[in-house]
């Protein structure tokens, strides 16, 4: 079991990444950076491709290697916590969400390592809010859903757990107490 879902995960990584690359090859041969603008939905959405070199809302302009080393980490911590989980029938979603953000991580990694910056070009224009890609739907959306689980469903798992345990003592120190009379 677990060298079939280490499979599944290394599998669902490479496809999400490759989804992630496909879009962004196809960007850069096809637009010129901060000119051209396809509308995907009217003036609501549009591609428009820029070189980021930073993080999310322009935050740690030209730090390329820093955040390349910040991805290299996530990518490291939330491996070791798949492993440790992987086991965990009742961590299906946690485990799915944690491929998810890996994915995505690996995404703008191989962006930051190839290119010395990330390609966006997903932009929501109405609103004015920032240029992303595939890579940063993976990270953001399911980074949120993680903390959900965290917060609402793991939290309930591990009380429920602490409570059958706190009951199988109480039981066995009954029987026990049993057998010593």
């Amino acid at each position: 079991m677990r060298t079939k879902r280490i499979t599944l995960a290394i599998v669902l990584i490479a496809i999400l990444v490759a989804i992630d690359q496909i879009t962004k090859y196809l960007v850069v041969q096809n637009m010129k950076p901060y000119k051209d603008e396809i509308k995907v939905l009217g003036d609501a959405l549009v591609f428009y491709y820029i070189k980021n070199t930073g993080a999310a809302w322009g935050s740690f302009n030209k730090s390329t290697l820093l955040l390349a080393g910040i991805s290299v980490f996530m990518i490291i911590a939330l491996s070791i916590y798949y492993f440790k989980n992987i086991d965990k029938d009742n961590r299906k979603l946690v485990r799915i969400c944690t491929i998810i953000i890996i994915a995505g991580a690996i995404g703008n990694l191989i962006d930051r390592l190839r290119l010395r910056y990330v390609v966006d070009f997903i932009y929501f224009k109405l609103i004015n809010f920032p240029v992303f890609n595939v890579a940063d739907i993976y990270v953001t959306v399911f980074a949120f859903v993680l903390v959900f689980l965290a917060i609402f469903i793991i939290k309930d798992d591990e009380e429920e757990n602490n409570k059958t345990k706190k009951e199988n003592s109480i039981k066995e120190k009954n029987e026990t107490e049993k057998d010593v009379e």
